[in-house]
């Protein structure tokens, strides 16, 4: 077990060894949770990694085969509706 100081700001340092075995770099989001009186740490998706793949998902279910030909398409419809 490591120990680690809350600077004035209410910042701690996680240990090189602890970063380096769970994977956690500069920038990652960390998820954390106080149970009794412990205070858990976990790594967290980021956003673009949560969101992965959603377009893919609403390009099938919207049956686009590519973007600029879908663009044109709502552009005729909107026209046509003036």
């Amino acid at each position: 077990m490591s120990v680690t100081k809350v600077s004035k700001k209410g910042q701690i340092t996680l240990h090189k060894e602890i970063r380096r075995k769970l994977g956690i770099k500069s920038g990652d989001i960390l998820e954390e949770q106080v149970l009794n009186d412990e205070i858990i740490l976990r790594r967290s998706e980021s956003p673009s990694v949560a969101l992965r793949g959603i377009g893919k998902k609403t390009k099938n279910r919207l049956k686009i085969k590519n973007s600029t030909e879908f663009i044109r398409q709502m552009r005729t419809e909107d026209s046509e509706e003036l």
